[in-house]
C-alpha cells in the first residue's frame, strides 16, 4: 500500500470511528444542566424589621450538568427565574437592571410571619438550557 492509501485509509477510519460517537464535545447540545444549587440552602429573615433585615439574597448555580464532560462557569446564574412557594408571607424579586438601588433579583422579602417554611424555586428555562428545563431550591423561614 502506498503512504498516501495508508493516510487516507487511516483519516477515514478515524471520520467513522468520531461520527460513530455521535461527535460529543463539551460544546454540543447533548450538554445541558440537569439540577440547580441555591445559595444559602436555607435562610431567615424577620417581617418586623426594616430592609435589609427583612429578606434574604439568593443566588443560583449550576448544580449537576448532563455528562462529566459538559463544563460550566460555576457563577452566579442571572438567566433564571425566582418563586416562592407562599406569595402571601414572601415575594421574591426577578429585576435586574445593573442599579444596585432598583436591583432585586434573587432577593426574598418576608412580608408576614409563617408557620412553615417557605420554599424559593429558581427555574432555568429551556430555552436557555437545549430544550431543558432545570430548576433548584431552597426554604426561607420567615419570621
Amino acid at each position: 500500500m502506498t503512504p498516501s492509501r495508508l493516510l487516507l485509509t487511516l483519516c477515514v477510519a478515524l471520520a467513522i470511528a468520531c461520527s460513530s460517537c455521535g461527535g460529543y464535545s463539551g460544546n454540543s447540545s447533548n450538554c445541558f444542566i440537569n439540577t440547580l444549587n441555591v445559595s444559602p440552602a436555607s435562610g431567615a429573615a424577620d417581617h418586623n424589621l426594616a430592609a435589609p433585615g427583612n429578606s434574604q439574597q439568593f443566588s443560583a448555580f449550576v448544580g449537576q450538568a448532563s455528562s462529566s464532560g459538559c463544563t460550566y462557569m460555576q457563577s452566579n446564574l442571572t438567566n433564571v427565574t425566582w418563586s416562592v412557594s407562599d406569595t402571601t408571607n414572601a415575594s421574591i424579586g426577578n429585576t435586574m437592571t445593573g442599579n444596585p438601588q432598583a436591583d432585586n433579583f434573587g432577593l426574598a422579602t418576608c412580608l408576614h410571619s409563617a408557620n412553615t417554611p417557605i420554599t424559593v424555586t429558581d427555574t432555568l428555562p429551556s430555552s436557555a438550557n437545549s430544550g431543558h428545563t432545570a430548576m433548584g431550591t431552597a426554604t426561607l423561614s420567615c419570621k
